[in-house]
């Protein structure tokens, strides 16, 4: 201790009534040579000075009675924790000399526990434990609670073994007798009290004995704290640290206590009461923490004979300042404002302009370096976050963003064009040359598909081998049959990758916008419809979106379709990525054409939503697979979750929640086996409405999951709002998941902080498998672990794996 001490509070002092902030920063900031010697030689004159004529006098004196104070205050909290003790006794007297419990360990009247042993008993006493001991020392009733979550909870293991033959608990010669203190159990430490079980005027014979117990926890030592208004802490005692022993005590409700102190710095001083449990055995240690005010208002009555060391200290104060302020505090506040300023301007590309030398010039040249990385990492992951990592072009949500922009600025008698297009028969590539060869197939296509392209066209890879082009303003239709022509043709060309020749084609769809729609999904759709028919029709050609293509399916048919249950649901399981079991499925709708055989949902689900179909549509998938799934678990005493798709027009009804209630009921399903998926462009649409709906389908137990996350225009702003359940991490972030993982991981761990579960859909290798269980999701979904299946199908899945658990 010293005057230079005091000196640099009261200027702390000062400086905060001023509303300075000064930060040092020694860690950091290596001083100038001039500086730290002057510095160094007024700080040891000044040290020297108080020493010799201070702090041998008083001091030490002040000391002893700060540590006379600190025994004073460790006492008063071991006479707090006493009067706690003597009323756990006192309750456990009660009743334990109280007839009805004598009569209860005789005849065990379970009246007795219905009557008297309720967890509102427990919760107004404060307990934490009850049991009931008779003579021979086995337990005829025990009891305990988590007074904290209220609730009944099994007793611990260890309060079980200190009953064992021998234990004070219980060994009693007179009706008079009592235990009372504190053990140790795997739950933490416990406050008990034994006595033996007599009538209500402590007659015998003695018919066992009654234990009650209370967690000595946190809440519990900030009673003590406000009882005694002192800053009281519980540790574990493990060893004794280096301290200064002042007494031991003797309690009749603790037993022995050990109080010693200990010095933490200027400031502070720790109390320490080590108390020992009923076997005798140092248990846990009380800390009281205690600002050293005696000894403070001792040093302060120095200062009035220190007047002559009061002009060394102004003499020091303004030579410091001096210094302080030309090497340290001007630079020091030149580089904290230059700091806030790219804090606050959240621009990476501002740099630090501190014209000093030395430390702080090295401080600033750092700083602008870690800039610079900062800036280039900044660049690389938005990059990412836009780009399919494999061909570097515009991922699929990056690419609707352009297209908005684009039709956005689109004038009334301008043409777009937008091509789908689909590599034939790719699949067939992966499997004879392996997916290394199919990725650089896929890098070579997209960069000739680039070449080919009119200046101003953005493409985007949307899935393992479809392509999305978008060409501004075409003079006419004829210029995109050119550019597919020459697409067509440009690709066809061989490839040559690893020593093989390989020769691809493509099929290509196009829509027109306005002329085939206004709407980028719509758009993307028709050129969709087109592309498959050009697969239908023997491939490697183009063909344009005409409305027949549509209009070959009419509102007629479905209507029948759904009368003659030509409609059919598969199910497609969703599995445990570490274990392979199955913890539910999803539901997917299928039109089973009496003459056209199957009929993709991508052409029929338009035509259902422009008619309204989707709604009566939608409902009877509901509810077939609410009473299969009800069905299942029936069957296999299982808790699968189904997971059916709503779509916008469903969900925007004003009597969704209602055809879900009726749904429920009528299926018998509970609704917590029941997901609904909506897509992100339902989640920010009208949010207000959203959440309101989330909130009623949550109050049912029906959980609710994003669909294709990742892909469409969600925000984390939307999400935190979202009253979701679980994220489903689209096919295309999976595809490449192996080599970049960077955005299934945020998005895990973005779902993790908001306690909301992931699964992965689209899993198709063993590969991604292991990738996605090393980043954290285990709920998996795709062709690796199964291909949708028909209802019976799927039923013999269930059946199989439950023989195989069985077999275990």
């Amino acid at each position: 201790m010293g005057l230079f001490k005091l000196l640099r509070e009261r200027f702390i002092e000062s400086a905060n009534k001023k509303k300075i902030i000064l930060k040092f920063k020694d860690d950091y900031i290596k001083l100038n040579k001039k500086i730290l010697v002057i510095f160094s030689i007024i700080t040891c004159l000044m040290l020297v000075i108080v020493y010799l004529i201070s702090y041998n006098l008083f001091l030490s004196s002040f000391y002893k009675l700060e540590e006379m104070d600190a025994v004073r205050q460790s006492r008063q909290v071991i006479g707090a924790l006493e009067q706690n003790l003597l009323q756990l006794k006192a309750l456990n007297q009660d009743y334990a000399a109280w007839d009805a419990t004598y009569e209860f360990i005789i005849d065990r009247n379970l009246e007795y526990i219905d009557e008297n042993l309720m967890n509102e008993t427990f919760y107004t006493n404060n307990w934490s434990i009850f049991i009931l001991v008779n003579e021979q020392g086995k337990i005829i009733y025990k009891k305990a609670v988590n007074l904290k979550n209220k609730e009944e909870v099994i007793v611990d293991k260890e309060i079980l073994e200190d009953l064992k033959e021998g234990s004070p608990l219980f060994d009693f010669s007179k009706p008079t007798d009592n235990i009372t203190g504190i053990i140790s159990t795997s739950q933490g430490y416990m406050m008990v009290s034994s006595h033996p079980v007599t009538t209500g005027y402590f007659k015998g014979p003695i018919r066992g004995s009654l234990i009650i117990g209370r967690y000595l926890n946190q809440g519990l030592i900030n009673q003590l704290a406000e009882q005694t208004n002192l800053a009281v802490t519980m540790e574990t005692f493990k060893q004794r640290q280096a301290g200064k022993e002042m007494e031991s005590l003797d309690s009749d409700l603790i037993g022995k206590v050990d109080i010693w102190l200990k010095d933490i710095d200027d400031t502070y001083m720790s109390g320490y009461s080590t108390l020992y449990d009923i076997y005798n055995r140092p248990a846990l240690t009380l800390k009281i923490s205690k600002v050293k005010d005696i000894y403070h208002q001792g040093y302060l009555s120095m200062l009035y004979f220190m007047g002559g060391i009061l002009i060394v200290g102004v003499i020091y104060f303004i030579s410091t300042w001096s210094f302080m302020n030309k090497f340290i505090f001007n630079p020091l506040q030149l580089l904290i404002e230059g700091i806030n300023d790219v804090s606050k301007n959240r621009d990476l590309s501002t740099r630090l302009t501190i014209g000093s030398k030395g430390e702080f010039s090295t401080i600033k040249v750092k700083f602008n370096n870690m800039l610079d990385i900062l800036e280039k990492s900044h660049k690389k992951i938005l990059h990412q976050s836009r780009h399919d990592e494999l061909t570097n072009l515009p991922n699929r949500s990056y690419f609707y963003e352009q297209i908005s922009e684009q039709l956005s600025l689109t004038k009334g008698d301008e043409i777009n064009a937008v091509f789908f297009i689909d590599i034939d028969k790719f699949k067939s590539i992966n499997d004879s040359f392996g997916h290394e060869i199919g990725d650089l197939l896929l890098q070579a296509i997209s960069k000739r598909l680039e070449e080919n392209l009119p200046e101003g066209s953005i493409s985007s890879r949307i899935g393992g081998d479809e392509f999305i082009i978008f060409i501004p303003k075409i003079k006419d239709k004829k210029f995109a049959e050119d550019v597919a022509k020459k697409i067509i043709s440009n690709i066809k060309v061989p490839y040559y990758i690893s020593g093989k020749e390989l020769i691809i084609t493509l099929s290509i769809g196009i829509s027109l916008y306005p002329i085939d729609g206004t709407d980028i999904d719509f758009l993307i759709n028709n050129a969709d419809l087109a592309m498959y028919n050009v697969k239908n029709r023997g491939k490697n050609d183009f063909e344009f979106y005409n409305i027949n293509m549509r209009n070959k399916l009419s509102k007629e048919m479905l209507v029948k379709a759904l009368k003659e249950d030509e409609l059919e649901l598969y199910y497609q399981p969703k599995v445990n990525g570490l274990t392979g079991d199955i913890t539910g499925m999803e539901s997917l709708l299928r039109w089973n054409h009496p003459e056209k055989g199957f009929i993709s949902p991508v052409e029929f689900i338009p035509i259902a939503e422009e008619t309204g179909l989707i709604i009566s549509i939608g409902e009877w998938v509901l509810k077939k697979a609410c009473e299969q799934t009800k069905r299942w678990n029936l069957m296999t005493n299982s808790t699968l979750v189904i997971a059916v798709n709503i779509s916008n027009i469903q969900f925007r009804k004003v009597d969704f929640i209602e055809m879900i209630k009726r749904v429920l009921k009528e299926s018998g399903l509970n609704p917590k086996y029941l997901e609904l998926e909506i897509t992100e462009s339902v989640a920010v649409n009208n949010e207000e409405e959203v959440i309101k709906k989330l909130i009623m389908l949550k109050r049912l137990g029906v959980s609710v999951a994003i669909d294709d996350f990742g892909t469409g225009y969600s925000s984390l702003s939307y999400l935190q709002k979202l009253p979701i359940d679980t994220l489903k991490i689209d096919k295309v972030f999976v595809d490449d998941i192996v080599k970049d993982d960077t955005i299934a991981k945020m998005i895990i761990n973005m779902a993790k902080n908001l306690e909301i579960s992931v699964i992965a859909e689209g899993v198709e290798r063993e590969d991604q498998l292991n990738q996605l269980l090393k980043i954290g999701c285990e709920s998996i979904q795709g062709y690796l672990f199964s291909k949708p299946l028909s209802t019976e199908k799927f039923e013999e899945l269930l059946i199989k794996e439950q023989q195989i658990k069985i077999n275990q």
